[in-house]
């Protein structure tokens, strides 16, 4: 799957980040690594592209404001939360601490979605 040329217009000398991205996340129908790290210095646009490209392929994707979970419950809870949003149930989890819990919540939350789900952390 190439990259739309409208990204490369809208986003100039960002075409090795697009190309990097739909390499690795870009085929829904290829296994994808569990883990992809964007690491950079600040204000650089690495949310902005990531964005961008997400959007350009329609991707099913979270985003959670990891900066403001100071404590293991508030992220449990954001990503639980977040991915019960993108699957359309309706009741919220209250998540504690527990990394059992967590773990049970999210495989709810993907058993009502279907095809690759990228949750992005920033």
């Amino acid at each position: 799957m190439h990259v739309a040329d409208e990204l490369n217009k809208l986003y100039p000398c960002r075409e090795d980040q697009f190309a990097a991205l739909s390499s690795i996340l870009g085929d829904p129908s290829l296994p994808s690594p569990p883990v992809v790290l964007l690491t950079g210095p600040p204000s650089q646009g690495k949310s902005t592209i990531t964005d961008a490209f997400l959007d350009d392929i329609k991707a099913q994707s979270v985003w959670v404001d990891c900066s403001e979970t100071l404590t293991s419950a508030l992220l449990f809870n954001r990503i639980v939360n977040s991915l019960r949003a993108l699957a359309e149930k309706e009741s919220r989890v209250k998540m504690q601490g527990d990394l059992n819990k967590f773990t049970v919540e999210v495989h709810k939350a993907l058993e009502a979605l279907q095809g690759k789900v990228i949750l992005v952390c920033n």
